[in-house]
């Protein structure tokens, strides 16, 4: 239950991001209200989430609420992500959508350090065992060399494509001169 729990809270993640994307990237009105909708949904689901992950880890035996209370960064990361509420809607409803998208990225980015935080060394645990730290989950050198060689000669692949894509969707929205 709790691994698919947070399966389900990084989802909820994604649709959040992506709603909260799209409103600054609809053109019509009623789109940027459908998408203000499903942003607004979206935000509480990963409430709902997030307490069904400590649930599920609680259900499965997993200390998670006790290492989030006892861990100052992960607290103060939970407590910047709720601050930053107010300022996302705020942006939204102003027309303030680079704001609104920064805001969105900053609350993502707090869940994640307040749960490194508290996983920290050990990444996984492993019932019965002990868990596998960062350390000790490290590849070996020759296998990083080819992992950045493949990462370096995707991207050369893939970022081209992404701009022309980019380029020809913007291209569509903005005026053409005649």
């Amino acid at each position: 239950g709790f691994s698919f729990s947070v399966g389900l809270l990084f989802c909820g993640i994604s649709a959040f991001a992506a709603a909260v994307f799209l409103v600054g990237e609809s053109t019509e009105k009623l789109d940027r209200l459908r998408f203000l909708r499903m942003a607004k949904w979206a935000q509480i689901a990963l409430v709902l989430l997030g307490g069904l992950v400590f649930v599920c880890a609680w259900l499965d035996g997993l200390p998670l609420l006790r290492l989030y209370l006892q861990h100052p960064l992960a607290l103060i990361s939970v407590a910047l992500a709720t601050l930053a509420v107010p300022l996302l809607w705020w942006s939204l409803y102003q027309g303030r959508y680079w704001l609104a998208r920064f805001t969105a990225a900053f609350q993502i980015g707090m869940i994640l350090l307040g749960w490194v935080a508290v996983q920290y060394p050990v990444m996984v645990h492993l019932r019965g065992q002990q868990g596998l730290s960062l350390m000790e989950a490290l590849a070996s050198e020759q296998v990083q060399f080819y992992a950045v060689l493949a990462l370096l000669a995707g991207s050369a692949l893939i970022f081209p494509a992404l701009y022309y894509l980019f380029r020809v969707f913007k291209l569509q929205d903005s005026p053409r001169p005649s």
